[in-house]
């Protein structure tokens, strides 16, 4: 029995060790399938949300699924706007995508900047702006996944 335990216990590292490269090489796998990608979460929020001593009341705040439209970077000039809804683009869709019920999204980009809406009822929404007019601008870069937590509020009040 003396004779087959090291021989029991070299089977037993060796298929430790090929395991444990097994399981690197998936994750490096893994983690590489999402270079290159924007991923993020989008947030309703409506009502009061006015500084006030207690809770506010009537305000919601929800994780929701929305449609996202993806455009080459677009700046205000290049889009007709009503208040922060968009229409009647001059750049080209390029990508539509669901978010899960929960508000999560994840999409493969080139790298390259990109202008984000959430498709509303009133028209693509967006509410935020560079210093030069581009709209809701997010930037993809080859080696890393762009974080982009989008929050409606057109129907909220700070």
């Amino acid at each position: 029995m003396a004779i087959h335990a090291p021989g029991a216990i070299l089977v037993s590292l060796f298929l430790t060790i090929i395991f444990i490269i097994g399981c690197r090489s998936s994750q490096t796998n893994k983690s590489k399938s999402f270079k290159g990608s924007l991923a993020g979460t989008i947030v309703l929020k409506e009502g009061n949300f006015m500084p006030t001593i207690g809770t506010p009341s009537g305000s919601i705040s929800k994780f929701v699924k929305r449609e996202l439209a993806i455009y080459p970077i677009t700046n205000i000039k290049e889009t007709k706007a009503e208040g922060m809804f968009f229409s009647e683009f001059k750049t080209e869709l390029l990508k539509k995508i669901n978010s899960s019920k929960s508000g999560h999204f994840k999409m493969k980009l080139r790298p390259g900047k990109y202008s984000v809406f959430t498709v509303e009822p009133q028209g693509l929404f967006a509410n935020r702006f560079d210093g030069n007019g581009n709209i809701n601008v997010v930037e993809i870069k080859s080696s890393a996944v762009s974080n982009m937590n989008i929050i409606i509020d057109y129907n909220a009040a700070y």
